[in-house]
């Protein structure tokens, strides 16, 4: 990031460590919908240094090419390796840390809206972003919770500080919605 100019794009599920370290950089950070279509339109669209999808692990870099590319994830680490002689636990013992949750939860058709609105409502002092399913980013983390493309599912993904604020965070959402995990 310090040796090129240029934005981020990543999808809402990406970690917000993205954000940190592109903040850092002075660097902003364009989120969209999960999808690696919806990220690349978006850094075609901003003229994006780098993009990717969080959620896999997905780079992609518009100089090598528009799609997802583990290797040239892993050539971007090793280049960086080789540049600081540290190992990657060292460098990403340096990162932000942060928790995850993901998981998932059935819903029947129809009743989505009022799920989210619920969900909203349980969080009134959240920023809300609902360009895919419904994002709250809370003070200490955000939750995201989209219908799956593929299944009668919604995904759920936490994030926190704190491994506590993660699960206090989750179990909110499945006792909201009166479901338990699958």
């Amino acid at each position: 990031m310090r040796r090129l100019p240029g934005d981020v794009v990543v999808n809402l599920t990406t970690s917000s460590v993205i954000d940190d370290v592109a903040g850092a950089h002075g660097r902003r950070v364009w989120r969209t919908p999960v999808g690696e279509a919806n990220v690349v339109e978006t850094m075609q669209s901003v003229n994006a240094a780098i993009g990717g999808e969080g959620s896999n692990g997905g780079v992609i870099f518009p100089a090598v090419h528009l799609c997802r590319d583990s290797y040239t994830g892993m050539a971007f680490l090793l280049d960086r390796m080789a540049e600081t002689g540290e190992t990657i636990s060292t460098l990403a013992g340096r990162l932000p840390r942060y928790f995850r949750r993901l998981g998932k939860v059935s819903f029947e058709h129809g009743r989505l809206g009022g799920l989210m609105q619920e969900l909203e409502t349980q969080f009134p002092q959240a920023e809300t972003d609902r360009s895919d399913g419904l994002k709250l980013m809370l003070a200490g983390g955000w939750i995201h919770v989209r219908a799956s493309n593929t299944e009668p599912l919604l995904r759920v993904a936490v994030e926190a500080r704190s491994p506590q604020e993660v699960e206090d965070l989750y179990q909110t959402v499945l006792r909201l919605f009166g479901k338990s995990e699958q």
